[in-house]
């Protein structure tokens, strides 16, 4: 397989997995469900075993909310409800909502339990969960930004400053810190200096550093981001110079995400298209004799890098290899005929730092 092909089956795969536009990896690890209890009465115990201490019943098609937590080794055959009472119950005397519809007709159980629950997500860089709604309350914990959270509301709540919280941590959290969506639109510009080019022909060497600038755009709850650019760069061959001009479309999937998303690792895969020149600029009155030859095509780029964001500011170091068919400078020429054609691959290795601000929306 050509490097070329090698490099879209890559992109392809990404694009098929879930994971590209994803919550961060702690919203991903849990979600919440609602069930019914399916007997008269049903014990809550305080451990996953029934051998445990009962804290509690639940009643014939009461309405429950389960926590799923892939984080927590749950013992097999049994589930952990947060709501209307916190504890364990045996996954057997839970029914889904389409089986408890299919056990009666009537909606009053439905009519009787009117509490609903939504997903909030953290926008400040922390936020304090309080044992009750008041801000002299003990803390019970903090969440930080992006992080989700399991809400609770009913008809007969009506705080609108503070908000009951489930899981995962127990408690209230301050209204205006949490909004249902995070997905927010974020544009990024930028600007591009190279520090190392290295040419991918070896009779190449460097002349000019890589300069560049770029727009991205994505979404504040994505992992992968789109970037377009352009990159000039320039390399000698004897008193040969060539240069190039490189248009680009990229994506950067950050695989992680660390120290609260400030610093995050990427790959990066993208197509290309090239514009190089090439001429002897020893002689410049013999353009005639040494003309500036021209050619163009198509190019893939592969790489990685590191991305620091701090208020809205970003630095972002980054390593890729753009590569492309051989480049032909000069007409092909007739037998027996002097030419000063030249077939050279105008790819290269470079790394740059670069430096932008965030947009978002």
């Amino acid at each position: 397989m050509s490097k070329i092909n090698f490099a879209f089956a890559i992109l392809f795969s990404l694009l098929l997995s879930e994971k590209i536009i994803s919550q961060p990896s702690i919203n991903s690890e849990w979600t919440a469900e609602t069930f019914f209890v399916s007997n008269a009465s049903v014990n809550i115990y305080k451990e996953p075993t029934t051998e445990a201490e009962v804290i509690g019943n639940f009643s014939y098609l009461e309405r429950v909310l389960v926590i799923i937590d892939t984080r927590m080794t749950n013992k097999f055959g049994w589930k952990k409800v947060v709501h209307p009472q916190v504890g364990f119950v045996e996954e057997k005397f839970l029914i889904s909502q389409l089986k408890k519809t299919e056990l009666i007709k009537s909606q009053y159980y439905d009519d009787v339990q009117r509490w609903q629950t939504t997903f909030k997500y953290c926008t400040k860089d922390y936020s304090y969960i309080k044992e009750q709604s008041s801000f002299e309350s003990k803390t019970s914990g903090l969440i930080q930004k992006e992080e989700k959270v399991l809400c609770i509301t009913d008809e007969t709540y009506k705080n609108k400053i503070w908000l009951k919280c489930l899981y995962p941590i127990a408690g209230y959290i301050i209204a205006e810190d949490f909004v249902e969506d995070n997905s927010n639109f974020v544009v990024r510009i930028g600007g591009a200096y190279g520090v190392e080019n290295l040419p991918y022909e070896k009779n190449l060497t460097k002349f000019t550093s890589p300069i560049g600038g770029f727009v991205e755009v994505t979404k504040s709850n994505w992992r992968i981001n789109f970037r377009i650019g352009y990159n000039h760069s320039g390399t000698n061959l004897n008193t040969y110079h060539l240069k190039t001009d490189l248009f680009y479309f990229l994506t950067r999937y950050e695989f992680l995400r660390l120290f609260n998303n400030h610093l995050n690792p990427y790959a990066l895969i993208g197509g290309a298209y090239w514009m190089s020149n090439f001429q002897n600029t020893k002689y410049p009155s013999l353009t005639s004799y040494f003309p500036l030859e021209k050619d163009s095509g198509p190019a893939y780029m592969l790489g990685g890098g590191l991305i620091y964001n701090l208020y809205g500011f970003f630095i972002d170091i980054q390593y890729f290899f753009f590569g492309s068919r051989q480049a032909v400078f000069g007409k092909e020429p007739l037998p027996g005929e002097f030419s000063n054609q030249y077939k050279l691959y105008p790819g290269s290795n470079q790394f740059n730092v670069m430096i932008g601000y965030s947009f978002t929306f």
